[in-house]
């Protein structure tokens, strides 16, 4: 099949008595019209059209459709689509931190160094035994399971600090109702700014210091012995 032009193909369609319409403007849910504009040329010798049949029925012959000359030759541009844009390109904050179970409560703490890990176990056992909350855990070390924010690397994704804090309350849930816990040891300041507490079920809730903390200044364990006295068992 030859492809044509559409001023060769008007001319034709005029050589034919054929009608041709153009649209006036957009149709509703049609493809965007393409407009042209049709430049005056000399004229060119139309086609010659064999002549119709003598016993054929003469028609009266039908006057040309004129197109009319429009202003521009560029297509008509659609309307531009609104670019895809992710959801929250906030990358928010980065931490880690450590939910420990001993003495039916759970301790959380952020995690500051990986390698003092062990030591902060053992300090947090200590602390249990000398509670007389870990009588069935003597000479058992506690266990623990570690919290990574961001949990994803998806950028379409929310990762700022209402979806992190949000996150950390639902792992935290979980811990609380998997192991039973009578209640959660926040350890430092900067683990609770991590929590949503507003969104725990969680029956009783003891702040203090961090492990890492009175690992580096050992007089803070009489502020810690002060503020560990509600989880205290009667002898």
């Amino acid at each position: 099949m030859v492809s044509m032009d559409e001023l060769t193909r008007s001319r034709y369609l005029q050589a034919l008595g054929t009608d041709a319409y153009i649209s006036r403007g957009q149709l509703p849910g049609a493809a965007v019209t393409r407009r042209l504009a049709i430049v005056c040329q000399s004229p060119r010798p139309l086609p010659q059209v064999a002549p119709a049949p003598a016993e054929s029925t003469a028609r009266s012959p039908k006057m040309p459709v004129k197109i009319p000359r429009l202003a521009t030759a560029s297509a008509t541009a659609g309307p531009e689509a609104a670019p895809v844009r992710p959801v929250n390109q906030n990358q928010g904050p980065e931490f880690s931190l450590v939910a420990i179970s001993c003495g039916d409560w759970l301790w959380l703490e952020e995690q500051e160094d990986a390698s003092r890990l062990p030591e902060q176990l053992m300090l947090v056992q200590s602390m249990a035994e000398a509670l007389g909350i870990a009588a069935g855990d003597a000479g058992k070390r506690p266990s623990s399971a570690q919290f990574d924010w961001p949990i994803h690397k998806n950028r379409q994704l929310d990762q700022g600090e209402e979806a992190a804090r949000s996150s950390v309350a639902g792992f935290i849930q979980r811990k609380l109702e998997q192991l039973r816990c009578q209640g959660l040891v926040l350890l430092g300041a900067g683990c609770e700014g991590r929590l949503a507490l507003n969104q725990l079920d969680c029956p009783q809730v003891v702040r203090t210091v961090s492990t890492a903390e009175i690992l580096r200044n050992p007089l803070l364990k009489r502020q810690a012995w002060q503020d560990l006295q509600p989880l205290l068992q009667p002898a």
